[in-house]
């Protein structure tokens, strides 16, 4: 399991935010998911994203607006993780 590291559950952050998580020793990439408030509407087409880094600077959004987040790896041979936890923050 992916395990986030920043911003913290619930935070405020100024934009543009920038989305932390561990990095795995044997992830080859990270798929990373970003909602609106609902939790279900995928916040822009370009999500999920794929990312070979274990950090994301999220530019979108207005003030006051929460996000939430969550993000997945796989390895070389195209094994996925489980989701990391649904971690939401406010834009500032």
């Amino acid at each position: 399991v992916v395990t986030l590291v920043g911003p913290a559950k619930g935070a405020s952050a100024a934009s543009p935010v920038s989305l932390q998580w561990k990095a795995m020793a044997d992830a080859s990439s990270y798929q990373l998911y970003v909602y609106r408030s609902d939790t279900t509407t995928l916040y822009h087409p370009s999500f999920p994203m794929t990312l070979k880094v274990a950090n994301y600077s999220f530019k979108e959004g207005v003030f006051g607006e929460v996000v939430y987040w969550k993000v997945r790896a796989v390895d070389l041979a195209g094994n996925w993780s489980s989701f990391s936890e649904l971690r939401s923050f406010t834009i500032q």
